[in-house]
């Protein structure tokens, strides 16, 4: 009895497999198509809006609403993988306020995506000029990653674009994090420990600074 009962689970398990993988690469498929709906049907939003403020920018009146609308304008063009466009439209906005940190980040994400670093840095070292307004804590991160990845001669400038923030905003959690995370990353592990050991002199609730220092520990 034994003897039959085995080869039949066999064929019972090889059933099951063949079933299951006949049910799988239909659902696969499946999935890969509703994601590739769903990027036509992002795609088709995006060229709504854009649509939509280049026909308000034809009737706007004040200066805040063109404003408004060539960097929305920017913004739809920048999430097409239209750079080019997108440079040309926040240049625009930049023209009417420019001490509008956000544009000038904006101006920075787009030259660093056409891979013009140079460009990239000089909109980006903008963004967190003293007298403009807007700048938070991303900008300098948006900086800082600049160096690290794309112009690694200048990883040593690092520590200073996040200073920069610090001397306006000395209790920036955001930015203390940062500059502790840079310090691991080059191997610094007393002056890391030294920024999360701030944060929790700030808030002596964050977990986030429990666990750097947890780790740091670990490491030892």
């Amino acid at each position: 009895m034994l003897t039959i009962l085995l080869p039949s689970l066999a064929v019972i398990t090889v059933v099951l497999v063949l079933g299951c993988l006949y049910w799988y690469i239909p659902w696969s498929q499946d999935q890969a198509l509703r994601e590739e709906w769903r990027q036509e049907e992002a795609t088709a939003k995006r060229l709504e809006i854009l649509e939509e403020f280049e026909e308000k920018l034809k009737t706007v009146k004040t200066k805040a609403e063109k404003f408004e609308a060539l960097a929305e304008i920017g913004f739809s063009r920048y999430t097409l993988d239209d750079y080019q466009g997108a440079v040309k439209y926040w240049q625009k906005a930049l023209e009417l306020e420019p001490k509008a940190s956000i544009t000038w980040y904006n101006l920075g994400n787009a030259y660093k995506s056409l891979e013009n670093f140079p460009q990239a840095e000089a909109y980006f070292k903008e963004a967190i000029n003293s007298e403009f307004v807007g700048a938070t804590p991303l900008f300098y991160k948006a900086l800082a990653d600049l160096y690290w990845y794309k112009i690694p001669e200048k990883k040593g400038d690092i520590t200073s674009v996040y200073m920069i923030g610090l001397v306006k905003d000395p209790k920036n959690i955001e930015l203390i994090g940062a500059l502790g995370s840079y310090y691991e990353k080059i191997g610094n592990k007393d002056m890391a420990y030294k920024q999360y050991l701030k944060i929790l002199n700030i808030d002596p609730t964050s977990q986030y600074a429990v666990e750097k220092i947890k780790t740091l520990w670990e490491e030892e």
